[in-house]
């Protein structure tokens, strides 16, 4: 099974893991059951297991970094929303002011203060 975030998901049936002919395969199973690791391989594996596990310190830098990061996504997103509104009303100031409506009605209907529309008239 493979999740949005390309993280995979494997269940394994452990169940009659004795029985299985290889011993590798066996002795992961049993491991995978049991978190009791019997062979050099799953030694190693339930090595390499720890090395990756976080304490509980670097747990809560990493959730706060989460939280910090989201955050700022979240704040930057929103202001993104707002520039293109913002944008958009210019664009369609600048329409209705090429149609030759006034100002004033302008700057009503796209709701941005009249000397923000009275500038689109200017030549930049």
């Amino acid at each position: 099974m493979q999740n949005a975030d390309d993280m995979r998901k494997i269940f394994y049936n452990c169940k009659n893991c004795d029985k299985m002919e290889d011993r590798e395969t066996r002795d992961f199973l049993r491991y995978v059951a049991t978190k009791r690791a019997a062979s050099g391989y799953t030694r190693q594996l339930e090595e390499r297991v720890r090395s990756y596990r976080m304490t509980p310190r670097e747990q809560l830098y990493y959730n706060n970094w989460l939280e910090i990061t989201g955050k700022i996504r979240d704040e930057a997103k929103e202001e993104g929303f707002a520039e293109g509104a913002h944008d958009a009303r210019l664009a369609i100031a600048r329409a209705m002011l090429s149609d030759g409506i006034d100002v004033e009605r302008t700057a009503r209907l796209v709701n941005l203060p009249v000397d923000a529309i009275a500038q689109l008239m200017s030549p930049a």
